[in-house]
């Protein structure tokens, strides 16, 4: 249910066809925060739910109670959740290259 909430959030449709809007967008929708930043919020609380799951799930690995396979789902949407908000907040690029944030130059 997590990969599907994940992918419904943040997926890009790249192969479907842009849909041209019916009416012209508005200030109050432009600057709508919980349309903005919902799908980030969201993600990041899933994400959070996983690293509690991983934090449970963890220390029970060795005994007759491990749940293998919920432990590697927890730990790949782990790390998806973590592409994805450093992605969405300009920390990594999506193709690998260099962050858009640059500290050269800066004093402390």
């Amino acid at each position: 249910m997590r990969i599907v909430a994940a992918y419904l959030l943040c997926a890009t449709h790249a192969f479907a066809p842009s849909t041209p809007s019916l009416r012209a967008p508005t200030a109050l929708h432009a600057e709508n925060p919980i349309r903005k930043y919902g799908g980030s919020v969201v993600l990041g609380l899933l994400g959070i739910q996983s690293i509690r799951d991983l934090i449970l799930e963890v220390p029970k690995l060795g005994s007759d109670q491990a749940d293998y396979f919920g432990t590697a789902i927890d730990v790949a949407f782990t790390a998806f959740v973590a592409t994805q908000l450093a992605t969405q907040s300009g920390v990594a690029q999506p193709d690998g290259g260099e962050p858009s944030a640059d500290l050269a130059g800066l004093d402390f």
